[in-house]
């Protein structure tokens, strides 16, 4: 089970994975791109899928393909 933590000290929540990790500029695209870990998925399809998440939360926060 994952863990979101809001007190995390500079205000960003921490997302922890048991088998692998995500991290992005955005607490929720992290989480997406875990989820796809969880399912099944390889590193390539999590970090497709979190940038397609982190430009969607926060378009400043992610270029696709950069």
């Amino acid at each position: 089970m994952n863990k979101v933590n809001t007190g995390h000290v500079g205000g960003r929540p921490t997302v922890f994975g048991r088998r692998g990790g995500v991290s992005s500029g955005h607490y929720l695209a992290s989480e997406i791109g875990n989820s796809i870990l969880r399912r099944g998925g390889n590193a390539a399809d999590a970090a497709a899928v979190a940038d397609a998440a982190a430009a969607a939360v926060g378009a400043r926060l992610s270029v696709p393909g950069a």
